[in-house]
Protein backbone atom coordinates (compact mmCIF):
# COMPACT_ATOMS: atom_id res chain seq x y z
CA UNK A 1 0.00 0.00 0.00
CA UNK A 2 2.53 2.89 1.01
CA UNK A 3 4.99 1.93 -2.22
CA UNK A 4 2.28 2.01 -4.34
CA UNK A 5 1.32 5.64 -2.94
CA UNK A 6 4.61 6.51 -2.50
CA UNK A 7 5.26 5.90 -6.75
CA UNK A 8 2.31 8.29 -7.17
CA UNK A 9 3.34 11.10 -5.17
CA UNK A 10 6.91 10.76 -6.85
CA UNK A 11 5.12 11.06 -10.27
CA UNK A 12 3.47 13.87 -8.58
CA UNK A 13 6.74 15.81 -7.83
CA UNK A 14 8.44 14.82 -10.92
CA UNK A 15 5.25 16.67 -13.08
CA UNK A 16 5.94 19.68 -10.86
CA UNK A 17 9.96 19.40 -11.65
CA UNK A 18 8.59 19.18 -15.48
CA UNK A 19 6.20 22.18 -15.51
CA UNK A 20 9.08 24.21 -13.59
CA UNK A 21 11.50 23.13 -16.62
CA UNK A 22 9.27 24.23 -19.36
CA UNK A 23 9.22 27.47 -17.35
CA UNK A 24 13.06 27.52 -17.69
CA UNK A 25 12.19 27.03 -21.70
CA UNK A 26 10.37 29.41 -21.88
CA UNK A 27 12.44 32.10 -20.63
CA UNK A 28 15.76 31.22 -21.26
CA UNK A 29 15.89 29.09 -24.95
CA UNK A 30 12.81 30.95 -26.48
CA UNK A 31 14.06 34.59 -25.94
CA UNK A 32 17.40 34.46 -27.16
CA UNK A 33 16.71 31.95 -30.38
CA UNK A 34 17.75 32.96 -33.53
CA UNK A 35 15.83 30.61 -35.53
CA UNK A 36 12.03 30.16 -35.46
CA UNK A 37 10.56 28.79 -32.60
CA UNK A 38 7.38 27.60 -34.01
CA UNK A 39 8.38 23.72 -33.43
CA UNK A 40 9.42 24.76 -29.70
CA UNK A 41 6.37 26.20 -28.68
CA UNK A 42 4.13 23.94 -30.04
CA UNK A 43 6.14 21.11 -28.16
CA UNK A 44 5.85 23.41 -25.23
CA UNK A 45 2.07 23.82 -25.89
CA UNK A 46 1.36 20.03 -26.07
CA UNK A 47 3.51 19.22 -22.91
CA UNK A 48 1.71 21.11 -20.06
CA UNK A 49 -1.85 19.59 -21.95
CA UNK A 50 -0.30 16.47 -21.19
CA UNK A 51 1.18 17.30 -17.67
CA UNK A 52 -2.16 18.72 -17.01
CA UNK A 53 -4.03 15.34 -17.57
CA UNK A 54 -1.21 13.30 -16.30
CA UNK A 55 -1.13 14.91 -12.95
CA UNK A 56 -5.63 14.77 -12.44
CA UNK A 57 -5.01 11.29 -13.33
CA UNK A 58 -2.36 10.81 -10.49
CA UNK A 59 -4.77 12.52 -8.63
CA UNK A 60 -7.59 10.59 -8.68
CA UNK A 61 -5.55 7.37 -8.43
CA UNK A 62 -4.25 8.72 -4.87
CA UNK A 63 -7.40 9.53 -3.48
CA UNK A 64 -8.80 6.06 -4.49
CA UNK A 65 -6.23 4.01 -2.59
CA UNK A 66 -6.46 6.81 0.49
CA UNK A 67 -10.00 5.24 0.37
CA UNK A 68 -9.45 1.78 -0.39
CA UNK A 69 -7.21 1.81 2.49
CA UNK A 70 -8.79 4.23 5.05
CA UNK A 71 -10.29 1.73 7.52
CA UNK A 72 -6.87 0.93 7.92
CA UNK A 73 -4.92 3.90 8.25
CA UNK A 74 -7.34 5.40 10.35
CA UNK A 75 -6.87 3.16 12.93
CA UNK A 76 -3.31 4.66 13.23
CA UNK A 77 -4.36 8.60 12.52
CA UNK A 78 -8.23 8.91 11.70
CA UNK A 79 -7.83 13.26 11.43
CA UNK A 80 -4.78 12.93 9.35
CA UNK A 81 -5.92 10.51 6.71
CA UNK A 82 -9.44 12.46 6.78
CA UNK A 83 -7.87 15.50 5.87
CA UNK A 84 -5.96 13.74 2.72
CA UNK A 85 -8.67 12.35 1.20
CA UNK A 86 -10.70 16.16 1.84
CA UNK A 87 -7.87 17.67 0.53
CA UNK A 88 -7.61 16.20 -3.02
CA UNK A 89 -11.02 15.72 -3.37
CA UNK A 90 -11.33 19.84 -3.56
CA UNK A 91 -8.09 20.22 -5.33
CA UNK A 92 -9.51 18.06 -8.03
CA UNK A 93 -12.57 20.36 -7.98
CA UNK A 94 -10.55 23.56 -8.40
CA UNK A 95 -8.35 22.31 -11.40
CA UNK A 96 -9.70 23.84 -14.59
CA UNK A 97 -9.88 22.22 -17.80
CA UNK A 98 -7.01 21.27 -19.90
CA UNK A 99 -5.68 24.54 -21.56
CA UNK A 100 -3.73 25.39 -25.16
CA UNK A 101 -1.70 28.58 -25.69
CA UNK A 102 -2.10 30.96 -28.31
CA UNK A 103 0.99 30.62 -30.13
CA UNK A 104 0.67 33.52 -32.85
CA UNK A 105 1.62 35.98 -30.60
CA UNK A 106 4.87 37.47 -29.38
CA UNK A 107 7.01 35.75 -26.92
CA UNK A 108 6.59 37.82 -24.47
CA UNK A 109 2.39 36.91 -24.09
CA UNK A 110 3.13 33.42 -24.60
CA UNK A 111 5.21 33.43 -21.41
CA UNK A 112 2.47 35.28 -19.45
CA UNK A 113 -0.40 32.35 -20.89
CA UNK A 114 2.18 29.95 -19.57
CA UNK A 115 2.58 31.36 -16.10
CA UNK A 116 -1.00 31.64 -15.85
CA UNK A 117 -1.25 28.13 -16.58
CA UNK A 118 1.18 26.95 -14.36
CA UNK A 119 -0.49 29.04 -11.52
CA UNK A 120 -3.66 27.70 -12.33
CA UNK A 121 -2.27 23.56 -11.86
CA UNK A 122 -1.79 24.55 -8.04
CA UNK A 123 1.71 23.15 -7.79
CA UNK A 124 2.29 24.50 -4.30
CA UNK A 125 -0.55 22.95 -2.88
CA UNK A 126 0.40 19.93 -4.97
CA UNK A 127 4.63 20.31 -3.39
CA UNK A 128 2.56 20.33 -0.32
CA UNK A 129 0.34 18.10 -0.54
CA UNK A 130 3.51 15.67 -1.72
CA UNK A 131 5.75 16.23 1.59
CA UNK A 132 2.97 16.07 3.95
CA UNK A 133 1.94 12.93 2.75
CA UNK A 134 5.18 11.44 1.97
CA UNK A 135 6.00 12.17 6.02
CA UNK A 136 3.11 10.75 6.95
CA UNK A 137 3.44 7.64 5.48
CA UNK A 138 6.86 6.91 7.07
CA UNK A 139 5.02 7.14 10.28
CA UNK A 140 1.95 5.30 9.53
CA UNK A 141 3.69 2.27 8.32
CA UNK A 142 5.01 -0.75 10.46
CA UNK A 143 8.85 -0.38 11.39
CA UNK A 144 9.44 -3.68 9.76
CA UNK A 145 7.51 -2.83 6.35
CA UNK A 146 9.29 0.03 5.51
CA UNK A 147 11.37 0.64 2.49
CA UNK A 148 15.05 -0.48 3.31
CA UNK A 149 17.25 2.16 3.67
CA UNK A 150 21.20 2.17 2.86
CA UNK A 151 23.60 2.79 6.00
CA UNK A 152 24.03 6.17 6.08
CA UNK A 153 27.32 7.49 5.16
CA UNK A 154 28.85 10.87 6.50
CA UNK A 155 28.52 13.45 4.32
CA UNK A 156 26.19 11.80 1.69
CA UNK A 157 23.40 14.03 2.10
CA UNK A 158 25.70 16.96 1.63
CA UNK A 159 27.44 15.49 -1.38
CA UNK A 160 23.84 15.35 -3.29
CA UNK A 161 23.62 18.59 -5.14
CA UNK A 162 19.74 18.13 -6.19
CA UNK A 163 19.25 17.81 -2.20
CA UNK A 164 21.01 20.82 -1.91
CA UNK A 165 19.46 23.28 -3.97
CA UNK A 166 15.83 22.01 -3.46
CA UNK A 167 17.45 23.20 0.32
CA UNK A 168 17.83 26.60 -1.09
CA UNK A 169 14.43 26.44 -2.96
CA UNK A 170 12.54 26.38 0.41
CA UNK A 171 14.86 28.91 2.01
CA UNK A 172 14.38 31.06 -0.94
CA UNK A 173 10.94 30.57 -1.58
CA UNK A 174 8.85 28.92 2.01
CA UNK A 175 5.59 30.61 0.02
CA UNK A 176 5.81 27.92 -2.20
CA UNK A 177 5.56 25.07 0.30
CA UNK A 178 2.26 26.23 2.10
CA UNK A 179 1.79 23.97 6.01
CA UNK A 180 5.48 22.61 5.69
CA UNK A 181 7.49 23.49 8.24
CA UNK A 182 11.21 23.53 7.73
CA UNK A 183 11.97 20.62 10.30
CA UNK A 184 9.12 18.54 7.89
CA UNK A 185 10.39 19.87 4.62
CA UNK A 186 14.50 18.37 5.72
CA UNK A 187 12.99 15.56 6.81
CA UNK A 188 11.15 14.83 3.65
CA UNK A 189 14.00 15.56 1.46
CA UNK A 190 16.35 13.26 2.78
CA UNK A 191 14.32 10.70 2.72
CA UNK A 192 12.67 11.89 -0.99
CA UNK A 193 16.65 12.73 -2.53
CA UNK A 194 18.72 10.65 -0.19
CA UNK A 195 17.00 7.83 0.74
CA UNK A 196 18.10 8.48 4.20
CA UNK A 197 15.43 9.04 7.26
CA UNK A 198 16.71 11.28 9.71
CA UNK A 199 16.09 10.69 13.39
CA UNK A 200 16.02 13.75 15.28
CA UNK A 201 16.24 18.03 13.73
CA UNK A 202 16.45 21.28 15.11
CA UNK A 203 16.32 24.27 12.97
CA UNK A 204 17.17 27.43 13.93
CA UNK A 205 16.26 30.82 12.36
CA UNK A 206 19.18 33.23 11.71
CA UNK A 207 17.37 36.38 13.07
CA UNK A 208 16.18 34.73 15.65
CA UNK A 209 18.89 33.19 17.40
CA UNK A 210 20.59 36.92 16.06
CA UNK A 211 17.87 39.83 16.23
CA UNK A 212 20.72 42.18 14.78
CA UNK A 213 20.90 40.73 11.82
CA UNK A 214 17.32 42.12 10.10
CA UNK A 215 18.98 45.75 10.14
CA UNK A 216 21.60 44.17 7.59
CA UNK A 217 19.21 42.09 5.50
CA UNK A 218 20.99 39.05 6.70
CA UNK A 219 18.86 35.79 6.22
CA UNK A 220 19.45 32.17 6.79
CA UNK A 221 18.75 28.54 8.47
CA UNK A 222 20.92 26.03 10.69
CA UNK A 223 19.49 22.63 10.52
CA UNK A 224 21.27 20.24 12.69
CA UNK A 225 20.24 16.73 12.27
CA UNK A 226 20.75 13.55 13.86
CA UNK A 227 21.03 10.03 11.66
CA UNK A 228 21.69 7.00 13.68
CA UNK A 229 24.95 8.02 15.50
CA UNK A 230 25.72 10.64 12.86
CA UNK A 231 25.72 14.27 14.04
CA UNK A 232 25.11 16.91 11.06
CA UNK A 233 24.52 20.65 10.75
CA UNK A 234 23.94 22.68 7.32
CA UNK A 235 23.84 26.47 7.98
CA UNK A 236 22.74 27.95 4.71
CA UNK A 237 22.62 31.77 3.96
CA UNK A 238 20.02 33.07 2.04
CA UNK A 239 20.63 35.33 -1.46
CA UNK A 240 19.48 38.20 -1.98
CA UNK A 241 16.43 36.89 -4.15
CA UNK A 242 12.98 37.14 -2.42
CA UNK A 243 9.90 35.92 -2.69
CA UNK A 244 7.72 38.58 -4.08
CA UNK A 245 6.08 39.31 -0.37
CA UNK A 246 5.14 43.12 1.12
CA UNK A 247 7.85 44.89 2.49
CA UNK A 248 10.69 42.53 1.40
CA UNK A 249 12.35 45.51 -0.74
CA UNK A 250 14.13 46.86 2.11
CA UNK A 251 16.01 43.82 2.76
CA UNK A 252 16.77 43.21 -0.78
CA UNK A 253 18.00 46.74 -0.71
CA UNK A 254 20.19 46.11 2.32
CA UNK A 255 21.57 43.01 0.17
CA UNK A 256 22.65 44.81 -3.01
CA UNK A 257 24.17 47.54 -0.41
CA UNK A 258 26.14 45.03 0.74
CA UNK A 259 27.44 43.64 -2.15
CA UNK A 260 27.71 46.71 -4.04
CA UNK A 261 29.62 48.64 -0.95
CA UNK A 262 30.96 45.99 0.77
CA UNK A 263 32.05 43.52 -2.12
CA UNK A 264 32.23 45.43 -5.21
CA UNK A 265 33.89 48.65 -3.70
CA UNK A 266 35.13 47.78 -0.58
CA UNK A 267 34.05 50.56 1.61
CA UNK A 268 33.36 50.66 5.23
CA UNK A 269 29.65 49.33 5.84
CA UNK A 270 27.65 49.69 9.07
CA UNK A 271 25.32 47.07 7.82
CA UNK A 272 28.15 44.49 7.18
CA UNK A 273 26.42 40.96 7.00
CA UNK A 274 29.79 39.02 7.33
CA UNK A 275 30.09 39.77 11.45
CA UNK A 276 26.65 38.55 11.84
CA UNK A 277 27.37 35.51 9.42
CA UNK A 278 30.69 34.58 11.63
CA UNK A 279 28.46 34.66 15.04
CA UNK A 280 25.77 32.61 14.05
CA UNK A 281 28.12 30.31 12.66
CA UNK A 282 30.26 29.67 15.84
CA UNK A 283 27.04 29.66 17.39
CA UNK A 284 25.52 26.61 15.79
CA UNK A 285 29.00 24.75 16.33
CA UNK A 286 28.61 25.20 19.47
CA UNK A 287 25.13 23.89 19.85
CA UNK A 288 26.65 20.36 17.06
CA UNK A 289 29.61 20.08 19.92
CA UNK A 290 27.12 19.49 22.95
CA UNK A 291 25.43 16.54 20.75
CA UNK A 292 29.16 15.35 19.23
CA UNK A 293 32.43 15.79 19.63
CA UNK A 294 32.80 14.92 16.16
CA UNK A 295 29.64 16.40 14.81
CA UNK A 296 30.20 17.83 11.32
CA UNK A 297 29.40 21.27 10.19
CA UNK A 298 28.79 22.51 6.09
CA UNK A 299 28.04 25.68 4.47
CA UNK A 300 25.22 26.11 1.79
CA UNK A 301 25.06 29.46 0.15
CA UNK A 302 23.55 31.35 -3.27
CA UNK A 303 24.82 34.41 -4.64
CA UNK A 304 25.34 36.52 -1.61
CA UNK A 305 25.01 33.71 0.60
CA UNK A 306 28.18 31.83 -1.19
CA UNK A 307 29.92 34.93 -0.67
CA UNK A 308 29.32 34.65 3.38
CA UNK A 309 29.99 30.84 3.35
CA UNK A 310 33.71 31.64 1.39
CA UNK A 311 34.15 33.99 4.12
CA UNK A 312 33.36 32.52 7.16
CA UNK A 313 35.40 29.59 6.07
CA UNK A 314 38.61 31.56 5.45
CA UNK A 315 38.46 33.49 8.37
CA UNK A 316 37.44 31.09 10.91
CA UNK A 317 37.17 27.33 8.88
CA UNK A 318 34.18 25.73 10.89
CA UNK A 319 32.86 23.87 7.86
CA UNK A 320 33.90 20.44 6.89
CA UNK A 321 32.94 21.26 3.29
CA UNK A 322 31.04 23.95 1.72
CA UNK A 323 29.02 24.32 -1.38
CA UNK A 324 28.25 27.79 -2.86
CA UNK A 325 25.92 28.12 -6.30
CA UNK A 326 26.55 31.18 -8.55
CA UNK A 327 28.33 33.36 -5.99
CA UNK A 328 29.64 36.39 -5.74
CA UNK A 329 33.12 36.75 -4.31
CA UNK A 330 35.04 38.28 -1.39
CA UNK A 331 36.57 41.54 -1.06
CA UNK A 332 40.28 41.70 0.93
CA UNK A 333 39.44 45.33 2.42
CA UNK A 334 36.69 43.68 3.94
CA UNK A 335 38.48 40.71 5.39
CA UNK A 336 41.28 42.86 6.07
CA UNK A 337 39.26 45.05 8.35
CA UNK A 338 36.78 42.66 10.37
CA UNK A 339 40.35 40.05 10.89
CA UNK A 340 43.44 42.18 10.49
CA UNK A 341 45.74 39.24 12.38
CA UNK A 342 44.18 36.64 10.18
CA UNK A 343 47.19 36.70 8.42
CA UNK A 344 50.59 38.56 8.51
CA UNK A 345 51.38 41.71 6.86
CA UNK A 346 53.42 39.59 3.92
CA UNK A 347 50.51 37.19 3.47
CA UNK A 348 47.83 40.37 3.21
CA UNK A 349 50.77 41.96 0.71
CA UNK A 350 50.72 38.52 -1.34
CA UNK A 351 46.72 38.37 -0.93
CA UNK A 352 46.37 41.69 -2.58
CA UNK A 353 48.55 41.10 -5.34
CA UNK A 354 47.87 37.50 -6.49
CA UNK A 355 47.13 37.30 -10.48
CA UNK A 356 43.60 36.07 -10.75
CA UNK A 357 40.65 35.68 -8.36
CA UNK A 358 40.75 32.04 -6.90
CA UNK A 359 43.70 32.63 -3.69
CA UNK A 360 43.35 28.27 -2.77
CA UNK A 361 46.84 27.75 -4.06
CA UNK A 362 48.18 30.47 -2.63
CA UNK A 363 46.56 29.61 0.97
CA UNK A 364 48.14 26.44 0.66
CA UNK A 365 51.20 27.83 0.13
CA UNK A 366 50.88 29.60 3.68
CA UNK A 367 50.41 26.35 4.83
CA UNK A 368 46.44 26.69 5.32
CA UNK A 369 44.01 23.91 5.31
CA UNK A 370 42.53 23.02 2.21
CA UNK A 371 38.95 24.72 2.10
CA UNK A 372 36.93 22.38 0.67
CA UNK A 373 34.89 24.31 -1.04
CA UNK A 374 32.80 23.88 -4.42
CA UNK A 375 31.69 27.08 -6.23
CA UNK A 376 29.26 25.85 -8.97
CA UNK A 377 27.89 28.63 -11.13
CA UNK A 378 26.50 29.31 -15.02
CA UNK A 379 29.21 30.34 -16.55
CA UNK A 380 28.35 33.68 -17.90
CA UNK A 381 26.33 34.60 -14.52
CA UNK A 382 25.80 38.45 -14.16
CA UNK A 383 27.79 38.00 -10.81
CA UNK A 384 31.11 37.85 -12.67
CA UNK A 385 30.78 41.50 -12.73
CA UNK A 386 31.99 41.77 -9.43
CA UNK A 387 35.31 40.02 -9.97
CA UNK A 388 36.17 42.93 -12.65
CA UNK A 389 36.16 45.06 -8.87
CA UNK A 390 39.75 45.32 -7.36
CA UNK A 391 40.90 43.30 -4.29
CA UNK A 392 37.83 40.28 -4.97
CA UNK A 393 38.69 37.47 -4.45
CA UNK A 394 37.03 33.60 -4.62
CA UNK A 395 38.02 30.16 -2.43
CA UNK A 396 37.59 26.74 -3.14
CA UNK A 397 37.12 24.34 -6.38
CA UNK A 398 35.34 25.90 -9.06
CA UNK A 399 33.11 24.61 -11.33
CA UNK A 400 31.19 26.01 -14.59
CA UNK A 401 28.46 24.88 -16.86
CA UNK A 402 26.13 26.05 -19.62
CA UNK A 403 23.87 25.21 -22.15
CA UNK A 404 25.02 22.93 -25.08
CA UNK A 405 24.78 24.25 -28.61
CA UNK A 406 23.10 27.64 -27.14
CA UNK A 407 24.74 31.20 -27.37
CA UNK A 408 23.97 33.56 -24.26
CA UNK A 409 24.97 37.06 -25.30
CA UNK A 410 25.32 38.29 -21.77
CA UNK A 411 29.18 39.15 -21.45
CA UNK A 412 30.39 40.52 -18.37
CA UNK A 413 34.30 40.77 -19.59
CA UNK A 414 33.93 44.38 -18.85
CA UNK A 415 37.75 44.22 -20.25
CA UNK A 416 37.13 43.52 -23.87
CA UNK A 417 34.78 46.57 -23.89
CA UNK A 418 36.67 49.09 -21.59
CA UNK A 419 39.95 50.49 -20.72
CA UNK A 420 41.31 50.61 -16.80
CA UNK A 421 40.26 53.97 -16.48
CA UNK A 422 37.02 53.21 -17.76
CA UNK A 423 36.25 50.23 -15.42
CA UNK A 424 37.47 52.95 -12.80
CA UNK A 425 34.77 55.37 -14.24
CA UNK A 426 32.28 52.82 -14.10
CA UNK A 427 32.80 52.22 -9.82
CA UNK A 428 32.74 56.07 -9.76
CA UNK A 429 29.30 55.75 -10.91
CA UNK A 430 27.95 53.94 -8.74
CA UNK A 431 29.85 55.16 -5.38
CA UNK A 432 27.58 58.15 -6.30
CA UNK A 433 24.43 55.63 -7.26
CA UNK A 434 25.12 54.49 -3.49
CA UNK A 435 25.25 58.38 -2.00
CA UNK A 436 21.97 58.77 -4.19
CA UNK A 437 19.88 55.97 -2.83
CA UNK A 438 20.77 56.14 0.75
CA UNK A 439 18.56 59.19 0.91
CA UNK A 440 15.56 56.76 0.19
CA UNK A 441 13.08 55.57 2.77
CA UNK A 442 10.35 54.14 1.19
CA UNK A 443 9.84 52.07 -2.40
CA UNK A 444 8.67 55.17 -3.98
CA UNK A 445 11.14 56.87 -2.75
CA UNK A 446 13.59 54.68 -3.81
CA UNK A 447 12.08 54.05 -7.21
CA UNK A 448 12.22 57.58 -7.40
CA UNK A 449 16.10 57.91 -6.67
CA UNK A 450 17.58 55.38 -9.20
CA UNK A 451 15.19 57.50 -11.70
CA UNK A 452 16.53 60.85 -11.08
CA UNK A 453 20.01 59.18 -10.86
CA UNK A 454 19.64 57.33 -14.57
CA UNK A 455 18.84 60.90 -15.49
CA UNK A 456 21.05 62.93 -14.22
CA UNK A 457 24.04 60.70 -15.12
CA UNK A 458 23.25 60.22 -18.64
CA UNK A 459 22.33 63.98 -18.84
CA UNK A 460 25.67 65.12 -17.38
CA UNK A 461 27.98 62.69 -19.43
CA UNK A 462 25.89 63.73 -23.00
CA UNK A 463 26.74 67.32 -21.79
CA UNK A 464 30.71 66.48 -21.42
CA UNK A 465 30.38 64.35 -24.42
CA UNK A 466 32.92 67.20 -26.29
CA UNK A 467 35.43 66.01 -24.15
CA UNK A 468 37.04 62.67 -26.04
CA UNK A 469 37.22 61.32 -22.95
CA UNK A 470 33.75 60.99 -21.89
CA UNK A 471 32.91 60.40 -25.05
CA UNK A 472 34.83 57.49 -26.31
CA UNK A 473 33.54 56.64 -22.70
CA UNK A 474 30.13 56.90 -23.83
CA UNK A 475 30.78 54.72 -27.03
CA UNK A 476 32.20 52.18 -25.20
CA UNK A 477 29.52 51.56 -22.94
CA UNK A 478 27.11 51.73 -25.82
CA UNK A 479 28.98 49.28 -27.93
CA UNK A 480 29.03 46.72 -24.39
CA UNK A 481 25.08 46.94 -23.70
CA UNK A 482 24.56 46.63 -27.74
CA UNK A 483 27.01 43.34 -27.43
CA UNK A 484 24.77 41.91 -24.66
CA UNK A 485 21.32 42.15 -26.48
CA UNK A 486 20.22 44.85 -24.17
CA UNK A 487 19.16 46.71 -26.96
CA UNK A 488 18.80 45.10 -30.28
CA UNK A 489 20.08 48.44 -32.70
CA UNK A 490 23.26 48.88 -33.13
CA UNK A 491 24.35 52.86 -31.79
CA UNK A 492 26.05 55.65 -33.51
CA UNK A 493 29.01 57.07 -32.36
CA UNK A 494 28.57 60.54 -30.57
CA UNK A 495 30.44 63.45 -31.64
CA UNK A 496 32.30 65.58 -30.35
CA UNK A 497 33.64 69.77 -31.23
CA UNK A 498 37.43 69.84 -29.57
CA UNK A 499 37.20 73.17 -30.90
CA UNK A 500 34.63 74.33 -28.71
CA UNK A 501 32.69 76.30 -31.21
CA UNK A 502 29.29 74.41 -31.16
CA UNK A 503 27.52 75.24 -28.01
CA UNK A 504 27.15 72.49 -25.45
CA UNK A 505 23.62 72.24 -25.58
CA UNK A 506 23.35 71.83 -29.24
CA UNK A 507 25.98 68.97 -29.31
CA UNK A 508 24.45 67.40 -26.40
CA UNK A 509 20.86 67.98 -28.18
CA UNK A 510 22.25 66.14 -31.49
CA UNK A 511 23.66 63.24 -29.72
CA UNK A 512 20.75 62.10 -27.90
CA UNK A 513 18.82 62.55 -30.87
CA UNK A 514 21.16 59.93 -32.71
CA UNK A 515 20.51 57.58 -30.28
CA UNK A 516 17.10 57.86 -29.94
CA UNK A 517 16.78 54.30 -31.94
CA UNK A 518 19.42 52.73 -30.18
CA UNK A 519 17.37 53.61 -26.53
CA UNK A 520 14.34 53.05 -28.45
CA UNK A 521 15.29 49.00 -29.22
CA UNK A 522 15.91 48.03 -25.26
CA UNK A 523 15.30 44.89 -25.34
CA UNK A 524 12.76 43.60 -22.24
CA UNK A 525 13.34 39.60 -23.14
CA UNK A 526 16.97 39.67 -22.46
CA UNK A 527 16.04 40.41 -18.70
CA UNK A 528 13.97 36.91 -18.37
CA UNK A 529 16.93 34.97 -19.10
CA UNK A 530 19.70 37.07 -17.04
CA UNK A 531 17.39 36.53 -14.09
CA UNK A 532 16.44 32.87 -14.63
CA UNK A 533 19.77 31.90 -15.35
CA UNK A 534 21.01 33.45 -11.58
CA UNK A 535 18.45 32.36 -9.22
CA UNK A 536 18.18 28.87 -7.56
CA UNK A 537 14.98 28.11 -9.64
CA UNK A 538 16.30 28.66 -12.88
CA UNK A 539 20.19 27.44 -12.90
CA UNK A 540 19.63 23.98 -11.07
CA UNK A 541 18.10 23.07 -14.47
CA UNK A 542 22.23 23.63 -15.89
CA UNK A 543 24.07 22.22 -12.86
CA UNK A 544 22.07 19.22 -11.31
CA UNK A 545 21.58 16.13 -12.81
CA UNK A 546 17.86 15.90 -12.82
CA UNK A 547 16.37 14.67 -16.46
CA UNK A 548 14.35 17.38 -17.76
CA UNK A 549 16.08 17.06 -21.32
CA UNK A 550 17.73 20.32 -21.11
CA UNK A 551 21.25 19.35 -22.30
CA UNK A 552 24.29 21.13 -20.44
CA UNK A 553 27.87 21.11 -20.55
CA UNK A 554 30.95 21.64 -18.00
CA UNK A 555 33.36 24.09 -18.81
CA UNK A 556 36.56 25.47 -16.84
CA UNK A 557 36.81 28.82 -14.96
CA UNK A 558 34.75 31.35 -16.60
CA UNK A 559 36.76 34.49 -14.82
CA UNK A 560 38.84 37.29 -16.04
CA UNK A 561 41.93 38.23 -14.43
CA UNK A 562 41.07 41.29 -12.36
CA UNK A 563 42.93 44.37 -12.84
CA UNK A 564 44.25 47.11 -10.98
CA UNK A 565 42.11 50.57 -11.33
CA UNK A 566 43.32 54.06 -10.61
CA UNK A 567 41.07 56.19 -8.12
CA UNK A 568 41.34 59.65 -10.31
CA UNK A 569 39.39 59.38 -13.34
CA UNK A 570 37.94 62.15 -15.98
CA UNK A 571 34.31 60.57 -15.14
CA UNK A 572 34.79 61.54 -11.53
CA UNK A 573 35.53 65.66 -12.38
CA UNK A 574 32.87 65.64 -14.70
CA UNK A 575 30.37 64.31 -11.11
CA UNK A 576 31.99 66.31 -9.10
CA UNK A 577 31.73 69.50 -11.37
CA UNK A 578 27.69 68.74 -11.42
Amino acid sequence: MGQHMLQQTRALWAICERYEALVFKLNVLIPDAKTDVTHQLMSINAEQQTLAKRKRALLVYLLQDLKNHQQRLLKRNPTLTQVFVDEITQMLADLPRTQSMVLDQPVQSILQQLEHIVHSQQLQRIRSLVIRLEVALQVLQPTQRRHPLVPYQPGSLFRNWDLLMNLMQYDAYPHDYPGVDAATFIQWLAYHKGNTRIDDVTVTDLRTAVPEAKVTGLAGTAYSVVIGKEVEGYILFRGAERTGMAGEWQETALDWQYMLKSIMLGLPNESDQLPIARQFTQMIMGHLQLLSPDARLYGIGHSLGGQLVQAVQLLDHPFTAGFTLNSVPMQLQQLQSLAPKRFSKTQWHALKHHRGHNVSHLLQEFGEKAANIINVRFSQDFTALFYQAPGTISLGEERSFTLTNWHYPFTAKLSNFFTKNEISNLLELLRYALMRLRRASTQRQLKGQVGAFLFDTILTLYRNANIPATATFLDHLSQYLYACDFFTKAPVDFMTDASGKRHSFRLTFANLMNQREFFKSLNTAMFAPLVTLHIVNGVKFIVADNQQDIETEELGSSFVTQTTIPTQTAIQSVIAES
